[in-house]
């Protein structure tokens, strides 16, 4: 085999590496890594948790209806989003390491017609979805996206209550 013919085949395996690639790394919609049937529209609740990690806490996780405001932002948030694979998702299923201080979320999209759903999870700068398996994904503007999801689930929370020696009022 002469250099020539050693070039073209070398030039026609990146190239089909490069498609394949492509392929598996391009923007889908959130509902491509659902497990089951899923539509935004036919989400009946959503189950949220946000915080800042720490070794001895976790958020609370709340429940999110339609009568409740969040509901649709959330969504909002979500439906039309592209999410594409991150080169490191092809290659391991390791989970995220959580380093104390670290922001995170969980948003769990559920359908209640079809048991169909969803999971959105951030630790740090990692974002993971969960259906039928969990990838790591990236999408455009990742990280101000990923605090504005943040903040909407923290927004959430109620107030803390005072402790008895904290006052409300000034002295």
């Amino acid at each position: 085999m002469s250099g020539r013919h050693a070039a073209i085949i070398a030039a026609i395996l990146v190239a089909a590496l490069l498609a394949v690639g492509l392929i598996l790394l391009r923007p889908m919609a959130p509902e491509n890594y659902a497990a089951g049937v899923f539509s935004f529209e036919a989400v009946t609740e959503i189950r949220v948790s946000a915080g800042t990690y720490a070794l001895d806490s976790a958020a609370t996780v709340l429940a999110v209806g339609p009568e409740d405001e969040a509901f649709e932002e959330l969504i909002e948030l979500f439906d039309g989003k592209g999410f594409g694979r991150t080169l490191g998702s092809l290659f391991t299923s390791d989970p995220p390491v959580a380093r104390v201080g670290d922001p995170y979320f969980n948003v769990t999209f559920l359908c209640g017609g079809n048991g169909a759903s969803l999971t959105a999870a951030c630790q740090g700068a990692d974002l993971r979805l969960t259906g039928d398996t969990t990838v790591a994904v990236t999408a455009q503007n990742k990280e101000s996206w990923c605090v504005r999801v943040h903040d909407t689930v923290l927004a959430l929370y109620p107030e803390p209550e005072p402790g008895p020696d904290e006052t409300t009022e000034p002295s």
